[in-house]
């Protein structure tokens, strides 16, 4: 408990202080307590996944296809709780939070990527989850333009 008491005004400092970026809003406007126990408690209101559904409904909607850290609620295996320089609150940028798990060498190999660039991989694919397999956004192609009379071999 003296941890707790120790650790809240580091918080409060950290959520009114912090360097430019993405916060959460609850931690941004100190409302500890919608994923804690209590302002001064580091334990969940329950498990990381039920927490986080509890505002962010959309994400854990059920859909055909889920990728798969989603579908076990392994939130914190992207994203940082309470703030971060990049969007979405990632752990880090986009494409290197995706190569945490993808070989990024191999993602390049697909042909459907031969043209991306420095492009991320979330302006196509939905990491949560989606209507076909390769999570791909509404309105994106199975297959890009420039392949799509290709051989799929």
């Amino acid at each position: 408990a003296m941890f707790s008491l120790v650790l809240y005004p580091y918080v409060y400092l950290l959520a009114r202080a912090a360097p430019p970026g993405v916060r959460h809003k609850p931690f941004a406007d100190r409302q500890c307590f919608s994923c804690h126990e209590s302002q001064f408690s580091q334990k969940l209101r329950g498990e990381i996944a039920e927490t986080c559904q509890h505002c962010h409904k959309s994400i854990f909607e059920p859909r055909p296809f889920r990728h798969a850290p989603a579908e076990a609620g392994y939130c914190l295996g992207c994203h940082n709780p309470h703030e971060s320089l990049e969007n979405g609150l990632l752990a880090q940028s986009a494409r290197r939070t995706c190569a945490e798990c993808h070989e990024e060498s191999q993602v390049l190999r697909t042909p459907a990527h031969k043209s991306i660039g420095q492009e991320a991989c979330h302006t196509c694919h939905d990491p949560h989850g989606g209507q076909n397999r390769f999570f791909l956004k509404e309105g994106v192609p199975l297959r890009p333009p420039n392949l799509a009379s290709a051989d799929p071999s």
